[in-house]
């Protein structure tokens, strides 16, 4: 008797795991679906409804073109990410431009007896060049965290006694938020990727044999991409920054050919937020761009990988191959 009720149990458990799942996945499902319509209904609005069909050659149309001769190194997990970009943040000579969705000011980029951490790195670095930190400023309502109030106090906390110049991006609609993770430094060389610089969600110090390690893994990646593709993403960054604080940046310093890669920067703004006096000549309206990351996201099932929402698309044909979901 004993048994069949434990089995009973048993099976009940497992049922009602079952339903969860089930009733989760269609809740997805539906959201989705909304998603997808609402912006579907704004691109037709205004007359770019074909913008969700790809043009031939797969490349987005309409924004900062394809650039030729790139070196485009991809970066599985954080530990490899991390201490690459504390290398190359410490050989900075010119300025450092970081934007993240949220930072934790102690994490540490590299690990061992003497680590280096954020803070640190970047407040050594403001003594003797510009280093600039735009951060999302956070969820209007306690709905989900980083909450306003977090992210002044983090800045804070960030910032105190040090030179570094961290500003907050308000420029979203109110139930938008900022994921982009980017660092460029020098005009030079720019990391882009998925990784934040925080221990918000888990330790982003992972590798791809995830070994056990008492707390949440983080399998993720980023880039670090050097040549003519560097200048879009620093003008990126010179857009977000004027958006927030009015300071016109010095216009990026076009790079040479660094390798034989070709790759597109793409990015979603909503309309009628940035002075349409800094966006490239030939980049069109902000429903084309949120079209274009459509496009660029379907086009990567067959020809193409993307390295992180907003951001950088290339060829099937690099080591992004490397990274998880290929």
């Amino acid at each position: 008797m004993r048994n069949t009720a434990k089995t009973l149990a048993e099976s009940a458990r497992k049922t009602g795991r079952r339903t969860r799942l089930t009733a989760g996945h269609v809740l997805g499902q539906a959201i989705d679906r909304t998603i997808v319509s609402h912006h579907a209904r704004r691109l037709r609005k205004v007359g770019w409804g074909h913008a969700l069909d790809p043009p031939a050659g797969g490349w987005a149309e309409g924004v900062m073109p394809p650039r030729e001769g790139n070196s485009v190194e991809v970066l599985i997990d954080g530990s490899e990410f991390l201490p690459l970009a504390a290398e190359e943040l410490a050989s900075a000579t010119s300025h450092v431009h970081v934007t993240g969705w949220y930072f934790t000011p102690e994490l540490a980029m590299t690990r061992g007896e003497d680590p280096v951490t954020v803070r640190n790195l970047l407040a050594e670095l403001a003594e003797r060049i510009p280093v600039r930190v735009l951060v999302w400023s956070g969820a209007p309502v306690r709905v989900f965290s980083p909450t306003r109030r977090e992210v002044h106090e983090m800045v804070e906390r960030f910032c105190r006694g040090t030179r570094i110049d961290c500003t907050f991006d308000n420029c979203v609609r109110f139930w938008h938020c900022h994921h982009e993770k980017t660092i460029v430094i020098d005009d030079r060389i720019a990391f882009v990727g998925g990784i934040d610089l925080t221990y918000d969600g888990g330790d982003p110090w992972d590798s791809p044999e995830h070994k056990a390690r008492g707390g949440v893994g983080w399998h993720d990646l980023s880039t670090r991409l050097r040549g003519p593709i560097v200048a879009d993403v620093a003008d990126h960054f010179r857009l977000r920054w004027h958006g927030s604080t009015g300071e016109d940046l010095p216009p990026p310093i076009a790079q040479e050919p660094a390798g034989d890669h070709t790759a597109q920067m793409v990015r979603t703004i909503p309309e009628s937020i940035y002075d349409e006096n800094l966006r490239p000549l030939n980049d069109l309206s902000a429903v084309q761009r949120s079209a274009d990351l459509l496009l660029c996201t379907t086009c990567s099932a067959r020809r193409f990988r993307r390295s992180a929402p907003q951001v950088v698309c290339v060829p099937d044909g690099l080591t992004i191959s490397r990274s998880y979901g290929s």
